[in-house]
């Protein structure tokens, strides 16, 4: 017995018994049912799973979106707060890093780099821990820190 899904062969449903002759039509006609609703299952399960992969796809692709948005807010962030810093600086320099560790910062910043975002998120990690490795291990007293915008 074929198993068909819009006109087409899927497969096959082969009953067997020892006995020659042993079936008749009625178990033709139900070996027949049977078959169609094997087909029918066999579609509704290859469906679900393309649904499923589809989904996924989707949800992947709403976190990638996500990921970029609040990396580039992130950015904006760090753009504005470096900004707001470099003002304050320069109106008190006896700041937070200076209170908290006794560290004399001089900043010079000439803006964001025109860099893709996860280029500048890495530079500002590298930055991040290069101001903390100085506190750490360097015992830093100053620290001169340079960036190049444009």
């Amino acid at each position: 017995m074929p198993l068909i899904v819009k006109e087409q062969v899927i497969g096959v449903q082969t009953p067997q018994h020892s006995t020659r002759g042993y079936y008749t039509t009625r178990h033709a006609e139900l070996a027949t049912m049977f078959a169609q609703q094997a087909a029918v299952a066999l579609e509704n399960a290859r469906l679900y799973e393309q649904v499923r992969g589809t989904a996924a796809l989707e949800e992947r692709q709403r976190l990638a979106r996500e990921l970029h948005d609040s990396v580039s807010q992130a950015l904006y962030g760090i753009l504005l707060n470096a900004s707001t810093a470099d003002e304050l600086f320069d109106a008190a320099p006896a700041q937070a890093i200076q209170a908290r560790h006794g560290l004399q910062v001089r900043m010079q910043v000439a803006g964001e780099p025109d860099l893709p975002h996860p280029a500048k998120e890495a530079l500002y990690r590298v930055a991040q821990e290069a101001m903390h490795n100085a506190l750490k291990h360097a015992f830093a007293q100053s620290l001169d820190l340079a960036g190049v915008g444009g």
